[in-house]
This record gives structure tokens, sequence and C-alpha cells, in this order.
């Protein structure tokens, strides 16, 4: 719901948004799991390495880039 707000509030084209209550995930760890919303779309991102969460990221912003134009 926060990202989903976020993405709102701030007028952009993607957000992403993690638990960072969770240990274990997120700063100072190697995994993360993470909610990439778009305009159109939402992915949960289950836990997984960084790089790993790092491309389902960029292959979202190429997404949400392909339907803009």
């Amino acid at each position: 719901a926060d990202a989903r707000e976020k993405l709102a509030s701030k007028g952009t084209d993607l957000v992403v948004g993690n638990d960072i209550s969770r240990e274990g995930l997120g700063f100072e760890a190697a995994d993360n799991e993470v909610y990439v919303v778009g305009r159109e779309k939402e992915r949960f991102v289950p836990r997984a390495s960084k790089e790993e969460v790092a491309r389902v990221i960029l292959d979202s912003m190429m997404a949400e880039m392909d339907e803009e134009s």
C-alpha cells in the first residue's frame, strides 16, 4: 500500500518497496525481497540475491519504458 501511495504522490513511473523490519533482508544483508509497483502492474520478488532483485527492477523499468513509447 505504501509503494502504491508513493507512486501516486511522487508522480513516478515505478516504485520499489521492501519491508525494512524483516531480519536478514535489505540493509547489510546479501538478500532482499521487494514489491516492484508500476502504473499498471505490480510484481512481488521473493527472497533473492540483491543482484537478482536488481535484474528484476531493471527489467521492470525497461517494460515501463516500452509501454510509454
